[in-house]
C-alpha cells in the first residue's frame, strides 16, 4: 500500500464528451510529473518511477453539481485507472485504462495508455495514446504526447501535446510549458498554452501556479510529511476545484514511502560481487554496492521500523562485515529494531554479524561453531626437493613472504610477526564487535569462544540467542515484536536505484579495482571462475572520469591482494592523472588491499579502510623452477643452441 497524500487542484480544460477518457491535473507540467498523475498527465514519466503509486481525483465546481472522479494506481512502470463523469442534465460515462512507460535508454521513455469508455446511448469507446519523455540534463526535460492517436475520431478527436520543464534549482523548482493542440467535431483545430510552476523551498512544503494564454490563472498549496499531505488549488478565485488523493511525487523532491508494514529482510547467505554479476541461467546478480546503498536506504527510511536478517553462510570479509554493521549501526540510532534469523551452522563471523541485532533466533537444531580464528600455512621445500626440483627466487621487501611457500619448509621469523600482528587484530574487532553487540565484556566473549561449540539450547541458556524457531516461524516471532509488522519483503525498505531520469550536474564517479590486478581487459566473476582488474579497463574508467565534465571527484573501490607490478603502475599513472586534472581521488579498501591493491591507492588524496582491511605489504619477487633434477631423476636429458651472452 502507498501512503496518499491529499492536495486540492485544478484541471487544465473542463474535458467534456469530445475526450471521454482523459483527466488533466493543473499544476503539472508534462515533461516532469511522477507519480500516479503521470498515468493521465504523460504515460511516459512512469518509465521514470519505479515506486508504488496511487492518486484519486474529484473535480467540479464548489457545488460540485458537475463532477468527474479519476483513479490510478501501479507500480513499476505501469497504473491502471479508472474515471466516471457525472454532468448536470447529462448522461453519465464510465472510463477504465491502463498506462506503461517503457525505458528506452537512461535519460528516454515511451509510454503507452488505453481507455474503454461507455455511457448513455453510445456504445464502448476505444482509445489509445502515445508519449515520449525524454531528460538529457539535470535542468532540462522534454514531452510529447498523442491522445486518442488510434481509437474513434468523432467522439475522440486526435488532439496532440508537447512541453518542455526547466529546473534551475534541481527539485526546488519546475518551470513548465506545455502547448496543446486539438481538433473539434467539425475538425477545427485551436491551440492553448499553459505555463505552470512548481515550487518546494523547504522540504514538505509546495506551492503551484499556471497561467494560459488567456490569462486564466490558478494558484495551489501542499503540505506534504512522510509521504502523506494536504493541499489546495484554484482556479481564479474558486470558480473551479479539483480534489485529489494522491501519493506523493519523489521526481519533485517529496519522499515517496510505503504504507505497508512488510519488513525489508536482507539475505546475507553467500556475498557480492563489486559488479552485477553476468548469470548463465538468468538475470544479473545485485552488486555489493548496491546491496549496501539498499541497506544504507533502508537504514536511513523514516517509515521503516523493522529489519530482518538472515545471516547463515557468509563469504563477506571481516571488513566489509565491518561496513554492514556500520550502517545496521545507524539504523539503531534511528530507532530501528534489528531481528536477525540463523540456521543450522552458524560461524563466528555470522554471528559478530548477527551479535549486532536486538533479538536473535535460531533454528532448534542450530549450532554455534565458536573455534576461534586462524591461519595456516603450507610449505613446499622439502615435496621439491624429494621431486628434485629446486625453486629459484628473489624479492625485494622483509615481509615479503609469499615466495616462502616454496623456498622454506617452515615460517620466516617476519612471517610469523606479520601473521600474529594480523590475527591479533583481528580478534580484537570480532571480540570487541560481539561484546558490544550483546552488551558483554570482552573477557566473556573470549571465554564463551574458547569453550568451543555449542548447541542451540546451550546458546540459549547463556544468553548468546534470544529464542530457538524454524524457519517457517520467523514471520510469527517477529510479530510478537511488533503487532503491526505483516509480512517479510527482499525488495522493501529502499532502491539504490536512481530512475528518475534527470541527470545529475555533478557526479562522484566509482571505479573497482577488485580482484588479481593483470594487464589488459578485467574479467567479472562469472559462472565458470573469478574475475581480475585490468589495468587497461580500469585506467580508461579513470581516464574517462578525468574527461566528464560532470564527474568532480572519483572513488577507487580497492579489494585486491595486488598482482602485474607493471599493471599497476598503469593504473596508479591513471590515478596521478586524474588528480592533476584537478579531481581529488579517494581510495575506499574493502577486505584487501595488499602489495599492488595498496601501490595504486597510494597517491590517492584521501585513504578509507576498515579496522580489519588487509592492507600494505609492499614489495616484490620474481623467479622460476628449476627442474634440471627432476629430468635427471627420470633420465630425462637436455641440449639447448642458442645466441646472445645472455
Amino acid at each position: 500500500m502507498i501512503i496518499s497524500s491529499l492536495l486540492l487542484s485544478l484541471s487544465l480544460a473542463h474535458a467534456g464528451s469530445e475526450d471521454l477518457g482523459h483527466f488533466l491535473p493543473p499544476g503539472t507540467p508534462m515533461a516532469g510529473t511522477d507519480g500516479a498523475v503521470s498515468h493521465w498527465v504523460n504515460p511516459a514519466n512512469l518509465g521514470f518511477d519505479p515506486d508504488e503509486l496511487s492518486g484519486t481525483y474529484l473535480q467540479g465546481p464548489r457545488d460540485l453539481s458537475d463532477w468527474t472522479l479519476a483513479l490510478a494506481g501501479g507500480s513499476d512502470g505501469f497504473s491502471f485507472g479508472f474515471m466516471h463523469r457525472n454532468y448536470e442534465g447529462q448522461d453519465r460515462w464510465w472510463s477504465l485504462g491502463t498506462a506503461h512507460g517503457l525505458r528506452l535508454s537512461d535519460n528516454l521513455r515511451l509510454g503507452t495508455s488505453t481507455q474503454w469508455s461507455w455511457g448513455g446511448e453510445r456504445e464502448t469507446l476505444f482509445n489509445m495514446d502515445f508519449g515520449l519523455s525524454y531528460r538529457p540534463t539535470a535542468w532540462l526535460g522534454l514531452g510529447a504526447v498523442a491522445r486518442n492517436a488510434v481509437g474513434d475520431s468523432v467522439e475522440t478527436p486526435t488532439h496532440y501535446s508537447t512541453g518542455f520543464v526547466l529546473r534551475p534549482l534541481g527539485d526546488h523548482l519546475l518551470l513548465g510549458a506545455d502547448y496543446e493542440l486539438r481538433a473539434d467535431a467539425a475538425t477545427a483545430w485551436s491551440g492553448t498554452t499553459v505555463a505552470s510552476m512548481v515550487l518546494q523551498p523547504v522540504s514538505g512544503f509546495v506551492l503551484r501556479g499556471q497561467v494560459d494564454d488567456e490569462k486564466n490563472w490558478g494558484v495551489g498549496v501542499e503540505f506534504h510529511a512522510g509521504g502523506a499531505g494536504l493541499g489546495v488549488f484554484s482556479n481564479g478565485l474558486a470558480d473551479q476545484l479539483t480534489y485529489s488523493l494522491v501519493d506523493s511525487q519523489p521526481g519533485q523532491g517529496l519522499q515517496a514511502t510505503s504504507a505497508s508494514k512488510d519488513v525489508p529482510l536482507f539475505n546475507f547467505n553467500g556475498g557480492f560481487a563489486y559488479q552485477p554479476v553476468e548469470s548463465f541461467f538468468g538475470d544479473k546478480d545485485a552488486s555489493y554496492l548496491q546491496f549496501i546503498q539498499r541497506l544504507r536506504n533502508t537504514a536511513e527510511n523514516p517509515e521503516v521500523e523493522v529489519i530482518a536478517l538472515s545471516t547463515s553462510g557468509l563469504s563477506f570479509s571481516l571488513a566489509q562485515l565491518q561496513e554492514i554493521r556500520s550502517v545496521l549501526l545507524t539504523a539503531k540510532e534511528n530507532g530501528k529494531m534489528l531481528v536477525s534469523y540463523m540456521g543450522e551452522w552458524v560461524d563466528l563471523r555470522s554471528y559478530y554479524l548477527a551479535s549486532l541485532c536486538d533479538h536473535i533466533v535460531m533454528h532448534p537444531s542450530g549450532n554455534l561453531l565458536f573455534t576461534g580464528i586462524g591461519v595456516e600455512r603450507q610449505y613446499l621445500a622439502g615435496t621439491f626437493a624429494l621431486a628434485g626440483i629446486e625453486p629459484q627466487f628473489s624479492k625485494q621487501g622483509d615481509y615479503k613472504s609469499a615466495v616462502e611457500t616454496y623456498t622454506r619448509t617452515g615460517a620466516s621469523e617476519n612471517a610469523i610477526e606479520q601473521t600474529e600482528a594480523l590475527l591479533d587484530d583481528l580478534w580484537t574487532s570480532l571480540v570487541a564487535g560481539i561484546a558490544h553487540g550483546r552488551g558483554l565484556s570482552e573477557e566473556a566473549v573470549s571465554e564463551a569462544i574458547d569453550a568451543g561449540p555449542m548447541t542451540g539450547s546451550e546458546a540459549l541458556e547463556a544468553g548468546w540467542i534470544d529464542e530457538l524457531a524454524f524457519k517457517t516461524d520467523f514471520k510469527t516471532v517477529v510479530q510478537g515484536l511488533n503487532t503491526s509488522v505483516k509480512s517479510f519483503d527482499e525488495d522493501a525498505g529502499g532502491d539504490p536505484r536512481d530512475q528518475s531520469g534527470w541527470e545529475q550536474p555533478e557526479r562522484i564517479a566509482v571505479v573497482y579495482v577488485s580482484g588479481a590486478i593483470m594487464p589488459g581487459k578485467s574479467k567479472r566473476r562469472g559462472l565458470f571462475g573469478g574475475g581480475n582488474a585490468g589495468a587497461d579497463t580500469v585506467a580508461t574508467a579513470l581516464r574517462r572520469a578525468k574527461k566528464r565534465d560532470d564527474v568532480k571527484a572519483v572513488v577507487l573501490r580497492v579489494d585486491s591482494p595486488g598482482g602485474s607490478a607493471s599493471a599497476s603502475e598503469d593504473i596508479w599513472k591513471a590515478v596521478t592523472e586524474v588528480q592533476e586534472a584537478g579531481k581529488p581521488v579517494v581510495v575506499s579498501m574493502g577486505g584487501v588491499a595488499a602489495s599492488g591493491g595498496y601501490y595504486v591507492s597510494a597517491s590517492a588524496d584521501a585513504i578509507l579502510a576498515e579496522p580489519t582491511t588487509i592492507t600494505g605489504s609492499i614489495g616484490a619477487f620474481a623467479g622460476r623452477f628449476s627442474l634440471a633434477g627432476l629430468y635427471e631423476k627420470l633420465g630425462v636429458t637436455t641440449e639447448f643452441s642458442g645466441r646472445g651472452r645472455m
